[in-house]
């Protein structure tokens, strides 16, 4: 039995089709999390599209841009920090929601730059997840300082 977390990759050299189809099950797959209960499991946590390339289809315009964070508890803080360790962006969230969008701004409104970013999900019920996302962006020209 591979161990959590395995990833298999399946690579053909031929192209896919439309009546192709491809079928996988598995036993003893971990729940989701839930937006509450005990069980809630801050490892499916995750940052989407990760990397961030460009844009993603969360975007609704080439000035509004967003990456989603996923699989949430009901209450919980991310805060966003770069590799130097400086805080970038603190979110809150407190509804039912699974997910919650960061416009990829920091605390200032300012347009993040291309790199990785270190993510930290807190929740009072569930304990704390640490994460990393890459984002690339193209080269921003600010015109107010």
């Amino acid at each position: 039995c591979p161990e959590q977390g395995t990833i298999f990759r399946i690579t053909t050299a031929k192209p896919n089709t439309q009546v192709d189809v491809y079928t996988m099950t598995t036993a003893g797959m971990a729940p989701g999390v839930r937006a509450s209960g005990t069980d809630a499991d801050l490892n499916n946590v995750k940052a989407v599209p990760n990397p961030y390339y460009l844009f993603s289809e969360y975007d609704e315009s080439t000035f509004n841009r967003a990456l989603k964070f996923i699989n949430l508890p009901t209450e919980c803080t991310i805060t966003i920090y770069n590799l130097a360790g400086d805080l970038v962006r603190t979110l809150d969230k407190n509804n039912d929601d699974t997910e919650l969008k960061w416009d990829l701004l920091n605390e200032h409104s300012i347009p993040v730059g291309s790199g990785i970013y270190i993510y930290v999900v807190n929740s009072p019920d569930f304990g704390e997840k640490v994460g990393k996302m890459a984002v690339f962006t193209e080269v921003e020209l600010l015109n107010q300082f």
